[in-house]
Order: C-alpha cells, then sequence, then structure tokens
C-alpha cells in the first residue's frame, strides 16, 4: 500500500506548568520555556488572584449591609475593603505585565527574535476590574461622611451617628 503523504508536518505543543518542579537533566531543565522567574511569577498571580476574590466577595457583602443599615462607619469600612481589592487586583495585573517583560527579554524559546505580543479582552478586562473597584471605593468613601440632626433621613439614623458614651 502507498503511504498518503500530507503537505505538513503536525507538531505537538507542549504546555509549560509553572507551578510544578522543572524535570531536569544533568541540572539543566527539559522544558526550554521553563524559567523560575515566570514560576514565582505565576504563582504571586495565583495568590493575589484569590486573595482578591475574597476580598471582592467581602467587599460585596458589606456594601450591601451599609444599604441596610446606612451608618457612616460601615459605609467607610466598605469603602475600605473595596480599595483592598483594588490594589490586590492592581498587583495581579502589574506582575502579569512584568511576566511577560521578563519573557520578552530572557525567554527566547518563547519569544524568538521579531516576535510581539499583544494583550487581549482578559487584560482589559482586569483593568476595568481594578477602575470599577476604585470607583465603587471613592463613591462608598465620598457619601460616608455623617448626618446629624436636621440633615440625617430619619430620626433613627441621626441617633446613630451621634457619639455614644459608655460608662456607668
Amino acid at each position: 500500500m502507498d503511504q498518503i503523504a500530507f503537505p505538513f508536518t503536525p507538531k505537538c505543543t507542549r504546555c509549560t506548568n509553572y507551578l510544578a518542579q522543572p524535570a531536569k537533566d544533568n541540572g539543566r531543565p527539559v522544558d526550554l520555556a521553563y524559567d523560575i522567574n515566570i514560576a514565582n511569577y505565576v504563582r504571586t498571580m495565583i495568590s493575589f488572584g484569590i486573595i482578591s476574590l475574597f476580598v471582592m466577595a467581602m467587599g460585596c457583602g458589606f456594601s450591601v449591609y451599609t444599604f441596610h443599615n446606612p451608618r457612616y462607619m460601615f459605609k467607610r469600612l466598605a469603602a475600605g475593603i473595596h480599595f483592598i481589592s483594588t490594589s490586590c487586583t492592581f498587583v495581579v495585573v502589574q506582575v502579569m505585565m512584568s511576566s511577560v517583560d521578563h519573557m520578552k527579554k530572557s525567554v527566547k524559546f518563547i519569544y524568538p527574535e521579531r516576535a510581539y505580543h499583544y494583550y487581549n479582552i482578559s487584560f482589559f478586562l482586569a483593568w476595568f476590574v481594578v477602575l470599577v473597584n476604585l470607583f465603587a471605593a471613592a463613591s462608598f468613601l465620598w457619601y460616608s461622611r455623617k448626618r446629624k440632626g436636621d440633615k440625617a433621613a430619619t430620626d433613627e439614623l441621626a441617633m446613630a451617628d451621634e457619639p455614644t458614651i459608655i460608662g456607668r
């Protein structure tokens, strides 16, 4: 039987697992795309991403709570939590950009000469999340003023914002 000749030879693409220890041959990694600095970048992005998700869930919970109990103290707490989630997400984006720059300079197996890189929708979505969290923090902080006396919406809210003396 004659063999059919294909016009192309399929190539197998390997995926580099940066979370596992690299397999070594004579002290050098077998996978040419493995770089210890990129592995550290990936671990940092994963840990800050998980922390950011938990802090965002807390921020959402405190935001809903402050709509039910509109004391200034809870609004400031929600603003602080939204600012922390903004910071964590910003760290993830910056570490990702630093890892791409490091790969362009140091890992020539991934970025050979004349290779280029452009960011896609997930990058812009991450920046959108940073901006939305920053806006939420700023808006909760802006509207967290004390409203005493005639400026309060109800008498109950006016009493809640008055200083409380704890004693006998």
